[in-house]
């Protein structure tokens, strides 16, 4: 399994993306393969996630095809 990881959290929290990063740790337990770093979006600077995301994703994609 390949995957990518977008996580989005607020920095106000000590578990700032905590559910991203602990998703990302067991599916490299379990063998998958990320592709590319892992995107952590905080919601304190960014209140529209998508203006983050959408250049991300097509950076992945281009990973993807490599």
């Amino acid at each position: 399994l390949r995957y990518g990881l977008i996580a989005l959290g607020d920095s106000s929290y000590d578990n700032f993306c905590g559910a991203g990063r602990a998703f990302d740790a067991l599916l490299q337990e379990q063998g998958a393969t990320r592709v590319g770093e892992v995107l952590e979006i905080d919601a304190m600077e960014q209140p529209e996630p998508e203006v983050a995301a959408c250049p991300w994703v097509e950076q992945w994609g281009t990973l993807l095809q490599s």
